[in-house]
C-alpha cells in the first residue's frame, strides 16, 4: 500500500515549517500525477532485489520516493537542471543516487539488464517514441515488467462544454487555449504545444505497436477518469490554476496557496474514481512484460 504522503521532497526543510509540514503530510501536491504513479508502482510489483530504471526521472520526485524505500533504481533524463535538482534533494535526504543525462532514444545499458522499467508521462515528449520502446525491450530481462503512462487523444466532457461557452465568458475565467479553441482538437493542439507533446495516443494503435515490438500486455488501466478527468481539465483550463511551464518559472502555478489547499481533497476524488463504473480516462497506464 502506497502511503498518502508519498512524493515528499525536502525543498522547504529548514526554510518554511508550514510548507515542509504540508509536504510531509500530503506529499507531492499534484493529484493527477500522484495518482498516475500510484498505479504505475502498483503494476510494477516491485521487489527489493529488482534492478529498476526510471525513464524521464526529471527532478526526482518519484525516483527519490523509491530510492528512500531501499530500491535499486537508476534514473535517466535529458535535463541537466532537473538532474541537479534531484541530486541536491538526494543530498539533503542523505541518499546516494544513480542518475545520468541520457537520451531515452539511445539508451546505452546492456541488454537484459533491468527487472523493471517505468516511465510516467514522459514518452509523449520524445520525438522517436518507437526507438524508446525498442530499447526498453532490449534492456529489459525476460519476464521483466515495463509500465508506462501516456496521454490519449481525447478531451473530457468538462472541456467539451467550456470550449463552447461564449467568448466573453471564456476570457474571464479560462486560459488562452480555451478562449481560442472552437473544437476539441484545437484544445488538444494547444495543450500539446504548451507542454511539448510530440504524441497524443490512440489506445488501439499504441497497444498494437507495443505488441509488434514483442511486449505482452498484462494490464491496461486509466488515470483521469470521471472526477479525475474534470479536475485534470480544470488545472489546465482555469486561470486560477494556470501553470507557467518554463525553466525560468520552475513550472509553478500562479496561485500556489489555492493549489496546495485543494490538492489533498482532489486526490481523494481520484481514488474514488477507481470505485466507479467509468473505466476509461484521459491518460492510459499500460503494464507489459517482455
Amino acid at each position: 500500500m502506497i502511503p498518502f504522503n508519498y512524493g515528499y521532497v525536502p525543498d522547504f526543510r529548514k526554510k518554511s515549517f508550514i510548507k515542509d509540514s504540508y509536504m510531509r503530510l500530503f506529499g507531492y501536491p499534484y493529484p493527477p500525477r500522484k495518482n498516475e504513479i500510484r498505479k504505475i508502482i502498483q503494476y510494477l510489483e516491485l521487489k527489493k532485489k529488482d534492478k529498476i530504471l526510471d525513464i524521464g526521472c526529471g527532478d526526482g520526485v518519484w525516483y527519490l520516493e523509491l530510492l528512500k524505500q531501499g530500491f535499486d533504481i537508476t534514473g535517466i533524463d535529458v535535463s541537466d537542471k532537473d538532474l541537479e535538482k534531484l541530486k541536491h534533494r538526494a543530498k539533503i535526504m542523505g541518499l546516494s543516487t544513480k542518475v545520468k543525462n541520457e537520451d531515452a532514444q539511445k539508451m546505452s545499458f546492456e541488454n537484459n539488464y533491468f527487472d523493471k522499467i517505468l516511465s510516467a508521462c514522459t514518452i509523449e515528449h520524445i520525438p522517436d517514441d518507437d526507438a524508446v520502446f525498442k530499447k526498453a525491450y532490449q534492456i529489459l530481462k525476460n519476464k521483466g515488467r515495463f509500465v508506462i503512462s501516456i496521454p490519449l487523444n481525447v478531451n473530457s466532457l468538462y472541456t467539451k462544454i467550456i470550449i463552447r461557452l461564449p467568448r466573453f465568458i471564456k476570457r474571464i475565467f479560462f486560459v488562452k487555449g480555451v478562449v481560442n479553441s472552437v473544437t476539441g482538437k484545437d484544445f488538444i493542439d494547444f495543450h500539446s504545444r504548451k507542454y511539448s507533446h510530440f504524441h497524443n495516443y490512440n489506445e488501439k494503435e499504441i497497444i498494437a505497436r507495443l505488441k509488434r515490438i514483442g511486449f505482452k500486455i498484462r494490464k491496461v488501466d486509466y488515470n483521469c477518469k470521471f472526477f479525475g478527468s474534470t479536475i485534470y481539465s480544470m488545472y489546465h483550463s482555469l486561470k486560477i490554476f494556470e501553470r507557467n511551464k518554463s525553466s525560468e518559472t520552475d513550472y509553478k502555478f500562479k496561485n500556489e496557496f489555492l493549489f496546495a489547499l485543494v490538492s489533498p481533497i482532489f486526490y481523494l476524488f481520484f481514488l474514488l474514481d477507481d470505485l466507479l463504473f467509468l473505466k476509461k480516462g484521459q491518460i492510459i497506464v499500460i503494464s507489459m512484460e517482455k
